[in-house]
């Protein structure tokens, strides 16, 4: 009974050591971002533009796609990044608390979810070695970002710690957690559409979850693909619903829809610049 009651305690112990990590990541950037509010923090240049895109989430000019990308300027076609997710972040935030403050506050929150889920998705895949050892990883993109970024909206600051909790959802389904593939295809869009530079390396990462889940159930069996039948519904329904605005644009916005200026870009065409619509 002795032995027991020391198991239980160690697990229950285990359990929340890795919840004790999060919470003082999350402290240092709410800390942060509260000095950074108290200083008077104001957005500028790319930032301003992520604000005011923020800011028209739902009004009439609302945004349907991501900012305009400097890949337009070799490609010789105007683009816009996919899809507009930041700005849906932002938005509520910026109607709460006003746009500078908003903005913060939004990208703060963002990424203190994203430290608890890191250690949530990789204590179930993992148990605490692995979910401490990812925080510590974690723990030092924040250190390295720095205290005044951990609340930056600008696309390559933000998209740092999302892009390693889809590399740990990554892990962790290709090791047979099914049930974490709408998390993953969630984040991975959001990555997707926040950025260009994801635009190859999204799909790779999916495609290679997607098969290690199918090689692990074809070598137990026929019966054992039965549970991948709900998360792969429920990953359809998140992809339809996060990427529902990039495709009206394409098919009910003016002009020359954007994702079809991204295709000809990637599949190697050029041409003139055609107007863009965010």
């Amino acid at each position: 009974m002795t032995d027991v009651t020391n198991d239980l305690v160690s697990e229950r112990t285990r359990a929340w050591s890795w919840r004790v990590a999060a919470l003082a990541i999350s402290f240092v950037i709410a800390l942060s971002t509260a000095r950074g509010l108290r200083r008077g923090y104001e957005t500028i240049g790319d930032n301003a533009l992520l604000e005011l895109r923020g800011f028209d989430v739902l009004r009439s000019n609302h945004p349907w796609l991501g900012t305009w990308t400097s890949a337009s300027l070799s490609s010789g076609i105007d683009m816009n990044n996919p899809g507009p997710l930041l700005f849906d972040v932002m938005a509520l935030p910026i109607r709460l608390f006003g746009g500078p403050a908003g903005v913060a506050i939004g990208i703060a929150t963002l990424n203190i979810a994203v430290v608890w889920l890191v250690g949530w998705v990789t204590y179930r895949i993992g148990g605490a070695t692995a979910s401490l050892t990812a925080l510590a990883v974690t723990a030092g993109l924040v250190w390295t970002l720095g205290s005044e970024l951990v609340y930056d909206p600008w696309q390559p600051n933000v998209l740092i710690l999302t892009f390693w909790l889809v590399m740990c959802l990554v892990w962790a389904t290709a090791a047979d957690d099914v049930v974490l593939f709408p998390l993953l295809f969630g984040f991975a869009t959001f990555a997707l559409q926040t950025h260009l530079v994801f635009a190859y390396l999204v799909p790779v990462l999916l495609a290679f979850a997607v098969t290690c889940a199918l090689v692990r159930r074809w070598r137990r069996g026929p019966e054992r693909f039965g549970d991948l039948r709900r998360p792969t519904w429920i990953s359809l329904i998140v992809l339809a619903v996060l990427w529902a605005q990039p495709l009206w644009e394409q098919f009910f916005g003016d002009g020359r829809g954007n994702l079809s200026r991204l295709l000809q870009t990637a599949t190697g065409g050029g041409g003139s610049g055609s107007e863009t619509t965010t």
